[in-house]
């Protein structure tokens, strides 16, 4: 190849890669992946496990996460919703075929 065609292709392939990154599932997903980072930072998750009552009785479990979280700091609960949000828009995003049949 010619020196000119190779910078244009780079030029072109760097485009490219510019517009993947910045599609609306990519920054989708790493919002969803921030505010998971965000709730990690935040939450024992290993201690909230421990603490947890067995799993066969449903009501006690719906009502020992209800009431942990509710019982938060509002930034943990801030970013449960804004995980729960972001990941239904992106399975919302995978399920249906609006663009072409790329994952990102």
């Amino acid at each position: 190849m010619s020196y000119l065609k190779t910078r244009v292709m780079r030029r072109v392939y760097a485009i490219w890669m510019l517009r993947r990154a910045t599609s609306p599932r990519v920054l989708k997903f790493l919002i969803l992946v921030a505010s998971i980072w965000q709730f990690k930072e935040r939450v024992f998750v290993s201690a909230v496990f421990a603490n947890m009552p067995n799993l066969a009785d449903l009501t006690s479990t719906y009502n020992f996460f209800l009431a942990a979280v509710v019982q938060t700091q509002f930034a943990v609960q801030v970013s449960i919703l804004v995980g729960a949000l972001f990941a239904l828009l992106l399975l919302r995003d995978f399920t249906t075929r609006r663009e072409a049949t790329y994952w990102f």
